[in-house]
Formats: structure tokens, sequence, C-alpha cells
């Protein structure tokens, strides 16, 4: 991987900071510069040379008794633990650190809140979360104290907390983003507080919040341009007063050591600003992108294989059909008993039956379903449940206006046909609603029953059926929400892009 110009820059001048703490030996800055070299390695994807650094700079804190610098690199090496328990027992071994360190209080909130972030039980992130605002309104860190409240949202979300969710957005976070024109924080507050309007199904206003996040974000995004300029600026005209000043000071900088030392400071300073938070927030971005996509693949190679499971007994059903009407007929013909128009008459109602058997293949036949156009096959499939399995249904369907992609319709056809089959298992007696929308570029579906309903926890505890339907949305770029408690009923709201790009 190609480093860019200013990485190396900086590389080079830590390896400089590191030869002169060497030369003075000054171990908290050889540590503190290994520490910094690292998160320069793994912004630029060198995870290697990233966990060699900070191992280095642990071992040198560790030896003379550097608490700060032995948090910190406890905290950078927990990202390349195999396991998340042993991610999590470094964070833990930092905070016992950083807690014997006066005058590392920011460093403590942000070990904190990774810790919050891995540790799998809900009720345990939130006490940590709750411990690293404590800290950061006690010593005055409104940035740690927005972002740590900014993920226990989404902790009282999971516990499925609303009330408690809103207020810390509203009453808190989004304030305190206020009172200080934080408006990259604040374009994020206003985004997650859409989520929380989504599940209270105040859907308007989550729109509203969504759209006030936006602009909010367009103002951050010219702000932080507009510094960039100016910082661009100041260390041009910086760079410029340096050369004027090694020029006529040369001399005096090579016998002066306490002027390279404090040039080292300096430097470290910088650097710490630019990459200590970006480090850790890319890594995490990162780890979280794979386990999403790990998680897509995975549904798509259960999808194929019950698609191919299907079509195998679509094969079966329809070549035994054909075989079962072949005995069945000449048996009714030598049955002697039996009077000609009788003979007709069950000839009728087993050639019924046939024609639904082969229906039914058909659309367990991804080939076949591939054939016919997707709003037909809707309707045919809401007849034969109201006329076979007496579901009390109303449906809506309005034709297509243009060919759906191949894969769309059977990832739609599916998940209306697991729909139907949980209404007759659960909702057999109760008024069934489905409404299929086509529209230029999109499909919507809206599906309502008045049943027994279920109790829903999340996608972390779902049935398959359940699973299955948002797997399938996921599929086809789609979003598929659910609304369901018990004694409440069903409800599904599902839509999905057309496009051939889908």
């Amino acid at each position: 991987m190609k480093i860019p110009d200013d990485y190396k820059n900086s590389i080079l001048l830590l390896d400089s900071s590191i030869r002169i703490g060497k030369s003075f030996a000054l171990q908290e800055a050889i540590s503190a510069s290994l520490i910094e070299l690292g998160n320069i390695y793994l912004i630029t994807g060198d995870y290697q040379k990233a966990n060699g650094a900070y191992d280095s700079a642990l071992h040198i804190a560790l030896s003379h008794g550097l608490n700060r610098e032995a948090g910190v690199a406890y905290v950078n090496l927990a990202q390349f633990q195999a396991n998340n328990d042993s991610g999590i027992a470094y964070l833990r071994k930092s905070l016992d650190y950083l807690n014997k360190q006066n005058g590392a209080e920011e460093e403590q909130i942000n070990c904190e809140i990774n810790l919050a972030m891995r540790l799998p039980e809900t009720d345990s992130a939130i006490f940590y979360y709750r411990k690293a605002i404590g800290r950061a309104d006690t010593y005055h860190l409104p940035i740690q104290s927005i972002g740590a409240y900014n993920n226990l949202v989404y902790k009282y979300l999971k516990k499925g907390k609303l009330k408690e969710a809103e207020q810390c957005l509203r009453d808190t976070a989004i304030p305190l983003a206020l009172s200080i024109d934080n408006y990259d924080w604040l374009a994020t507050l206003y985004d997650t507080y859409s989520d929380v309007l989504i599940r209270k199904h105040a859907f308007e206003e989550a729109v509203n919040m969504l759209r006030k996040s936006i602009e909010t974000r367009y103002i951050s995004d010219r702000i932080i341009a507009e510094k960039q300029v100016r910082i661009l600026n100041a260390a041009l005209d910086l760079k410029n007063k340096n050369i004027l000043i090694a020029t006529k000071e040369k001399l005096i900088i090579q016998k002066d050591s306490r002027i390279a030392q404090m040039g080292f400071w300096l430097v470290f300073a910088g650097l710490l600003i630019l990459t200590a938070s970006g480090g850790i927030f890319w890594t995490r971005q990162r780890a979280q992108n794979k386990l999403q996509q790990e998680k897509l693949d995975s549904a798509r190679k259960i999808i194929e294989a019950e698609e191919r499971e299907k079509e195998q007994n679509a094969m079966e059903l329809h070549d035994s059909m054909n075989i079962l009407i072949t005995k069945v007929n000449t048996t009714i013909q030598d049955l002697p008993q039996i009077d000609l128009n009788t003979k007709k008459v069950i000839n009728t109602y087993f050639e019924e039956f046939a024609s639904n058997v082969r229906a039914i293949s058909h659309r367990l036949s991804k080939r076949i379903l591939e054939k016919h156009p997707l709003h037909s096959l809707i309707k045919g499939m809401c007849e034969d449940a109201i006329h076979y399995s007496h579901l009390k249904m109303i449906y809506r369907v309005n034709d297509a206006p243009k060919k759906v992609p191949a894969d769309t319709a059977i990832h739609i056809i599916r998940i209306i046909q697991e729909l139907l089959t949980n209404a007759r298992k659960y909702a057999l007696d109760s008024e069934i609603n489905l409404v299929v929308r086509f529209e230029e570029n999109a499909i919507e579906l809206e599906y309502s029953d008045h049943g027994p309903g279920f109790t829903y926890q999340g996608k972390e505890n779902m049935g398959m059926g359940v699973a299955n339907v948002f797997a399938r949305a996921k599929l086809i770029n789609g979003t598929a929400v659910l609304d369901t408690e018990p004694g409440q009923g069903v409800y599904w709201k599902i839509a999905a892009p057309i496009s051939k790009e889908a």
C-alpha cells in the first residue's frame, strides 16, 4: 500500500523523536512516539507494523512504570485480539493503569466507551457509558460526553427503553452539542434521534429529524472546509518562517539540545491531535462493515440453498403427480361398480386437484416463477389462500409498470409466501390485509392481521421465518419494518427498488 507523503513525513519525524528519546534516555517520550507511530501504521493499513509498535510501547511502559502509556497501548492492542473476550480483558487492563495516573481522565473516558461498545451484556455496557458520562461531566469534556450519550441511546433501544433513549438526546446530548457549536456531532445526534422516532413509529417526525441531520451535516462540512483552508494557510506561513529560522539559527539549534526536545514535544502534540481519535474510529467502522457483509453473505447462501431445495421438491411433486394421475384414471376406468357419469365427476374433481398441485409445484420452482408477471403471481397466491386456506383476506395489487428483475421478483414472492404461511398458522380466524403497490422504480408491500401477535425483541432474537423476511429484503437492497406485540396483531412494511441495478 502506498503511504501518502504527509504520513511519510510523520513517520520520519517520529523515528527522529524515538532516536532523540533514546539518546537522552527519555523512556516516556519513546513509548509515546511508538504509540503515535502505531496509529499512523493503522491508518495506512499496515496492521502488522501497527501491532508491533503498540507492543513495543507497552513493553517500555511496563518496564519503566509509565501508567498513561501502558493504558493507551493496551487500548490500541485490544483491536488486534483474536476474540472479543480477549479484547475486553485488554481494555480492563488499560483502565487499571489509567486509574493510577493523574491527568489521564480523557484517556480513561475513551477506554470506558470502547469497553462498553465491546461488552455483549446490555446492562454492563450501559453502566460503563454512564460512568464515562459522569467522568466527562466532572472534568468538563463535552465531546466525550456527547459520544457516550450517542452510543448509550442504542443500548436503550436494544432494551426497548424508548423514553430513556429520547431523553438522552433531547434533554442532554443535543443541548450540549448546541452549547459548544459542534455541528459535526449535532448532525450525528439528529440522525440517531431519527432512529429513535422510527422505533416509536413517529415516521413523519423521523423524516423531519433526518432532514435536519442532513442540513446540519452540510453546515458542519462547510465549517470544517473553512478551518482546513485556514490551517493550510497557517501551515504554509509557518513552514516559510521555519525555513527562515532554520537558515539563521542552524548553529544554535545544533548546539542547544533543549530546543530539540521542545521540537519533539511540539511534533508529538500535533500528531496526537491529528491521529488519536481517527485511528480508533476508522478501525471500529471497518470491523462493523466486515461483520455486516459476513452476515449478508451467510443469509444469501442459506436462501440459495432453500431455493435449490424448493426447485427439487417442485420437480419431484410435478413428476409424481403425473404418475399418480395416470394410475388413478386407469383405476377409475377399471371399476365396474361405478357408472360412467360418476367416473366423469370423479375424474373432474381429481383433475382439479391435480391442477392445484401443479400450481403449487410451479410456485416452488424459480424457473417457472420467472416466466410470469409478478403482479399476476401475487394475485394468484392471494386467491389460493382465500379459496383453499379459507383466509379472511382483503388484498389490493396494482399492475407493475415494467418488468421486475428476476431476483427481486423471487424474493418478493417468497416473502409473501412466508407471510401467508404464518397467517394460516396463527391468524386464520382474523381479518388479513395485503397491499402491494408497484411504482415506476420501486415496490411497496404492507401486510397486517388481527391475530395474536408475538413479542419481538429485535433482530438478535427472532425466528427463522421473520429472519428470512429481513434477509430477503436486505438482499434486494430493500428495507423491512416489523411492528407486533402480544394481542396486537402483526404489521409489516417492506419496500425495495425494482430497477435493473437492484
